[in-house]
């Protein structure tokens, strides 16, 4: 493939202090495009003390507006400054798309959907907003009906059939891992729980609390490590409850972690737990297998794409938090059960690899625009 030039519009670049897994996706597809030769662009929101542009590991970076203008200010942005001079736009999809279809010709329009919103928005916004946005987003995906969309699990890609969208224009491309720094450790002398995420609502950080109150009863010496801190109402509510269930001395709350705590957190767990209500794929599920270590998790969309139940993991049906700590309790109390999960978690995580991931993502834009 000859050597082309793709702007990514996303609300938010890598540096973000609110990046998470969607700005880790983009960045190692992109690093690795500017590899290849390829230009890469991205348009995205600025944030405090950042800067308005930016070189990242090669990546072009104009920050513009905010969390929310930066969506108009994009367009903005590209008509001012990109128009014709850019193979390939993708619409890199959190939640609010930037609509590209409206002002990018389609023969140069891709889209990058992490995952439908859906229910996602009535643990967010108030009622009446989310389920305005609930009826309304069906209506806005129409406008990408007519162009490649890349998305991170055949779960969404199911969502998107679902959606009026020809199974032809969709391209599963699964996120990688870094093998290198993610490896086995040694596993905690306590039975140990890991959450690795953003603490947002839909997260259901709350279940986990609720289910490993129930494991306590069982595995009194269990502890819980609930990593991805970074302050706001849900986390003091989260806070709140550890203390109301008397669970402060066996809870241990971390910020934002990274590279080596990171790695020291997920390896030294026996067991990783991701309640949400969905995902687009779940990153940290595939990032705790490479430590070897397995997860347990609601069935939902994108999770049950990352976790094979039974074998690298276990799914329970959303919701029921007892399911969840039965579930829990099995892997902590059962040791061949859980080094066969370890083991089929690790396997199948070395399958996953981000040079596998920019280049299948670069093949099905190749092939369905043409560039």
């Amino acid at each position: 493939m000859e050597s082309c030039r793709i702007l990514w519009l996303n609300w938010r670049c890598w540096l973000n202090p609110s990046a998470g897994g969607a700005e880790l996706y983009i960045r190692e597809v992109s690093r690795r495009w500017v590899d290849l030769g390829h230009e890469v662009y991205l348009i995205c929101a600025n944030y405090d003390g950042g800067s308005r542009f930016d070189c990242l590991e090669g990546v072009k970076v104009s920050r513009v507006g905010n969390r929310f203008s930066v969506y108009p200010e994009a367009m903005l942005q590209y008509l001012a400054a990109y128009t014709g001079k850019v193979d390939v736009v993708i619409d890199a999809i959190n939640t609010i798309p930037f609509l590209t279809p409206l002002y990018v010709p389609k023969m140069r329009c891709a889209a990058l959907v992490f995952q439908i919103t859906r229910e996602i928005v009535f643990s967010e916004l108030p009622r009446i907003p989310a389920s305005v946005f609930y009826i309304f987003e069906p209506i806005l995906y129409k406008l990408y009906q007519s162009v490649p969309v890349l998305v991170l699990s055949e779960s969404v890609k199911r969502d998107l059939t679902n959606f009026g969208f020809l199974t032809e224009k969709i391209f599963v491309v699964e996120p990688g891992v870094d093998h290198e720094p993610f490896q086995t450790s040694q596993k905690t002398a306590n039975p140990s729980i890991i959450f690795m995420n953003r603490l947002a609502r839909y997260k259901n950080v709350s279940h986990l609390v609720k289910a490993f109150s129930i494991v306590k009863d069982t595995i009194p010496n269990s502890k819980l490590s609930i990593a991805g801190c970074r302050g706001g109402k849900y986390e003091q509510q989260i806070r709140n409850l550890v203390d109301s269930l008397g669970l402060s001395h066996d809870v241990k709350f971390y910020g934002f972690v990274k590279n080596r705590l990171k790695r020291e957190l997920l390896g030294n767990a026996w067991i990783h737990v991701l309640p949400s209500i969905r995902e687009g794929w779940g990153i940290s599920v595939t990032e705790a297998a490479a430590c070897g270590t397995p997860t347990v998790a609601y069935d939902v969309v994108g999770i049950r794409d990352s976790v094979r139940d039974g074998e690298t993991g276990f799914l329970v049906p959303f919701g029921r938090i007892d399911l969840l700590a039965n579930r829990i309790i099995q892997v902590l109390s059962n040791d061949s059960l859980r080094e066969s999960l370890s083991e089929n978690a690790l396997s199948r995580a070395k399958t996953h690899t981000w040079n596998a991931t920019a280049k299948n993502a670069l093949n099905a834009i190749a092939t369905s625009i043409g560039v």
